[in-house]
């Protein structure tokens, strides 16, 4: 993994980002799906199942939900959904 400057953009005051992109099989979509993609439910009830207090997707949720509201244009947090405008919820 590796990064490299974004453009100058226009619309945040001209600050520039660092883009990080991936060297893999696959390229960088290997390194951005594992950035946002969360496991399955089924998967974090069981480590709740097995003696993980506090590590079940119903207390989890809460923290996926803060990880990704005000970052991203088109969020619907009742539901987590993205869409493509603000106002319209999937």
């Amino acid at each position: 993994m590796f990064t490299t400057p974004s453009v100058p953009q226009r619309g945040l005051g001209n600050r520039v980002f660092n883009l990080f992109l991936g060297a893999t099989v696959g390229g960088g979509s290997t390194v951005n799906g594992m950035a946002y993609v969360r496991g399955a439910r089924v998967d974090y009830d069981t480590w709740e199942e097995i003696g993980n207090r506090a590590w079940g997707w119903e207390e989890l949720l809460k923290y996926f939900r803060k990880v990704i509201t005000s970052h991203t244009v088109g969020l619907d947090t009742r539901t987590t959904r993205l869409t493509s405008r603000p106002s319209q919820a999937l």
